[in-house]
């Protein structure tokens, strides 16, 4: 979990970390994270936890663009190109996390590097928010779900993304 409201609408800065490959259900709690917010993304970047955009939990206007990374404490890695929230992302390897969509910026996505620099990806002819992604073993991203507009689409999708960023749908 890293960040959001709580089940009785308790504002949250908390950020835990479940480690997969040890079988006890004890998540390693990390420091408060600098900002509250919610309905960010997250993942690893170059091993380290990596959270982007989100929306205030203060003021539900106020929608961010900045990328921090846990090393020993939460620092600004970089800004995205757009503010984003309800967005969803995927560490597409250990250098290179890949946003795409969320409110405001449904159709489009970004690549966020470890070293700070964030280039445009590629865009989509459909919009996507409120979608989680995972990249699997085999390389491909798979897309699960996204919200647009008033109805809920419930779609699974694999991709594959090739260093040309043409995007294969399967």
């Amino acid at each position: 979990m890293a960040t959001g409201i709580a089940f009785n609408n308790g504002r949250q800065q908390e950020v835990e970390v479940l480690d997969i490959s040890d079988d006890s259900s004890h998540c390693n709690n990390l420091p408060d994270f600098p900002s509250k917010v919610q309905f960010a993304t997250g993942g690893r970047l170059n091993g380290h936890p990596l959270i982007c955009g989100g929306q205030s939990t203060i003021n539900s206007t106020d929608i961010t663009d900045e990328c921090y990374i846990y090393n020993e404490e939460w620092t600004l890695l970089t800004n995205m190109i757009h503010k984003r929230y309800g967005a969803g992302g995927t560490a597409i390897d250990e250098n290179t996390f890949w946003i795409i969509g969320g409110s405001g910026q449904t159709q489009s996505s970004e690549y966020v590097f470890s070293n700070g620099s964030v280039i445009e990806g590629p865009d989509f002819d459909v919009g996507f928010e409120w979608h989680c992604m995972v990249r699997l073993d085999n390389g491909r991203i798979m897309i699960i779900g996204h919200l647009k507009g008033t109805y809920i689409h419930v779609n699974i999708l694999l991709l594959q993304l090739d260093i040309t960023n043409y995007i294969h749908f399967y």
